[in-house]
């Protein structure tokens, strides 16, 4: 079982600002739907509990049109803002 909710923010930290649509999830999500990542890895166990260091999860469309495709992305420092 995984959950999951939507909600509009900021996407900045080493680019120029923008506005994104967020999901945040428990850790079992990408399990759950079977689904793998191009590059990197998705949340570890517990990474969903307050207190722990949030983990940013980016689709496969804003990697190409933000870091055109980059793979050196993993393990960069991005800012998510608050939900608006």
């Amino acid at each position: 079982m995984a959950a999951y909710t939507y909600y509009a923010t900021t996407l900045s930290g080493d680019k120029e600002a923008e506005p994104v649509l967020a999901v945040e999830a428990t850790d079992r999500l990408f399990h759950v739907l079977g689904a793998k990542p191009a590059l990197g890895r998705t949340f570890l166990e517990g990474e969903d509990q307050p207190g722990r260091e949030p983990v940013v999860v980016i689709s496969y469309a804003l990697w190409q049109r933000r870091y055109g495709g980059d793979g050196t992305v993993v393990g960069r420092n991005v800012d998510v803002g608050a939900k608006l």
